[in-house]
């Protein structure tokens, strides 16, 4: 998307292409024609053909052909500059007196003026523009049949005239960008407007500059139908320095109205934005892997929240999943989920939504043993922490079924993190191995703790009850690791002890003979031991007196051992 503006030039010549052609063009000249070409071809080629004829004596009807051109370049300027609506409020503004003897041009004053931004009719460039455009149709037209034809010399001086009037307007990149200041304050765009966009936008710098820009919703509709969201405008990545990066600043403006929609609704813009969303959506999820940017997925989720929730679909979920999984550990991607999307999701009560969202944030993979968040640890830590309460009240065990199974995948694919997990809280760990996997199990047992009883909450802690006892695996690693199942069953029995004491006192043996359960044991005979009647108690303390037995078995053998 660049063009001469991007890169240096040597604007003391003329391109190869105008030399070859037998035009001998100044430098003011060949920037002229290159800024009114990014404006329109057909507004360059009326220049060129003005320039050629400058140069050319064999022409008896120069003159006339030349304020003709004129006409013609000057005109399309003040059409794609100026809009009706405006140029009807100016001249409504102008006054007799200060019009003098162009009165009877006063529509044609009043789009320059437009043109220009302005409504001085004394500034410097109003009065050099006006003086040129109107003396052009004397010279257009013939004196009269009998006369001899004009000199081409005496117009050469208001064509020259009129080239310093195209410096102030185009001839500069800078005055390129004033234009489209002028095209931005329209809060609709004309017909031709839009057919010269592509032109004009076709620099990179001009095509940033205007979008983020742009801030009037009524564009929304017409630049949508001239293809500007479209998948295939997607720009050309190039590598910054070592991934690629590029940035759809079409997405910018279409961010803008979005956020606008929302403080004011209107049913034919969400239908615009879901249009142009879907589009970008169906093709990343049709092709089962990221297509975008992490910049550009960034800002089709924000898009996407702000639809109304009943317009938020399956398909956005799955395009975020993609998004995730191809862009490992983003820091953008991960914040927007965990500060838009979730939240979005969560206060509009989509159930199911949520779920599917929650199991792509849980996603990890397993690397040497170590694991690592496809969300990365820091924004997915940050997105369970404040938010688990709102999941477990909409989502409640289902969501605690989701992190189960993650944290039985990563178990079966090797990971050790769960074997070493000091304590069950909601608390980030310190070691960095541990991070994930103790994130994990925190975020499942306060999901155990904050659902009520009648959410189904006992059949899933009696199943990992009986996981984290059923140890039977070859893998001493996995063995160990699945204990973290009956942990987190006997740390959710300890909080919802009246409703579920009978599944810890149905144990079958001694649980204090459960090495790794220790820690959740203890917490539950001492958070509970009040409450216990005396047949409790006296089993409570038979398993004491077990482990007393087997431990002095144990020290008799290993003295008989030393003394052996």
């Amino acid at each position: 998307m660049k063009n001469e503006f991007d890169k240096k030039q040597n604007l003391s010549q003329p391109s190869v292409r105008l030399q070859n052609r037998g035009l001998e063009l100044s430098p003011r000249q060949a920037e002229i024609y290159r800024n009114l070409e990014a404006i329109g071809p057909e507004i360059a080629a009326f220049y060129l053909s003005g320039v050629r004829m400058l140069q050319n004596d064999d022409l008896e009807a120069s003159s006339y052909l030349l304020a003709h051109t004129a006409r013609e370049i000057e005109g399309g300027l003040r059409d794609i500059l100026s809009s009706p609506q405006n140029k009807q409020k100016i001249q409504k503004q102008l006054k007799k007196e200060e019009l003098g003897d162009l009165e009877d041009r006063i529509g044609h004053i009043a789009s320059i003026l437009d043109a220009l931004g302005i409504e001085d009719l004394q500034a410097p460039i109003s009065r050099r523009w006006i003086g040129v455009a109107t003396e052009f149709h004397r010279f257009a037209h013939r004196q009269g049949a009998w006369e001899s034809p004009r000199s081409k010399e005496v117009f050469v001086p208001l064509w020259r005239e009129f080239e310093n009037v195209l410096v102030e307007l185009v001839g500069t990149h800078f005055k390129l960008l004033d234009r489209l200041d002028r095209i931005l304050d329209h809060k609709q765009p004309t017909e031709k407007i839009l057919k010269t966009l592509p032109n004009l936008l076709a620099s990179e710098v001009r095509y940033a500059y205007f979008f983020n820009r742009l801030d009037f919703p009524a564009w929304l509709k017409p630049l949508k139908d001239a293809g500007w969201f479209h998948p295939d405008r997607q720009p050309t990545s190039h590598e910054v320095p070592d991934r690629p990066v590029h940035f759809w600043h079409a997405l910018e403006y279409i961010e803008k109205v979005a956020n606008h929609t929302k403080e004011s609704p209107c049913e034919e813009t969400f239908d615009l934005l879901a249009d142009i969303v879907n589009a970008i959506v169906d093709l990343t999820n049709s092709t089962g892997k990221s297509i975008t940017s992490d910049h550009t997925e960034s800002q089709i989720i924000k898009i996407i929240c702000a639809l109304p929730i009943e317009r938020i679909e399956l398909r956005h979920i799955t395009f975020i999943g993609i998004s995730l999984r191809s862009r490992a550990e983003s820091p953008l991607m991960g914040s927007t989920i965990g500060e838009t999307m979730l939240p979005k999701l969560l206060n509009g009560g989509a159930k199911e939504l949520t779920l599917v969202l929650l199991e792509y944030m849980l996603d990890a993979e397993v690397i040497h043993r170590n694991i690592r968040a496809v969300m990365g640890e820091y924004w997915l830590s940050k997105a369970l922490q404040k938010h688990w309460q709102a999941i477990a009240e909409l989502c409640g065990v289902e969501a605690a079924k989701i992190a189960c199974a993650q944290i039985r995948a990563l178990i079966n694919e090797g990971a050790y993190s769960f074997n070493i997990i000091s304590k069950i809280d909601n608390a980030p760990s310190d070691f960095p191995h541990q991070r994930y996997a103790k994130l994990l199990v925190g975020f499942t047992s306060g999901l155990l703790r904050s659902v009520k009883f009648d959410s189904g909450i006992e059949e899933i802690v009696r199943d990992l009850l009986h996981e984290g006892l059923a140890v039977t695996c070859n893998d001493p690693i996995k063995k160990d690791a699945r204990a973290i199942f009956g942990r987190i069953a006997l740390s959710a029995i300890a909080y919802h002890y009246e409703d579920l004491k009978r599944l810890f006192w149905n144990w079958q043996g001694n649980p204090l003979n459960e090495t790794f359960l220790k820690p959740e044991i203890y917490q539950l005979l001492q958070a509970n031991c009040l409450v216990f009647d005396e047949d409790e108690i006296d089993r409570v303390l038979h398993w004491i007196e077990s482990q007393q037995y087997i431990k002095e078995a144990e020290d008799d053998n290993l003295r008989a051992k030393q003394v052996a």
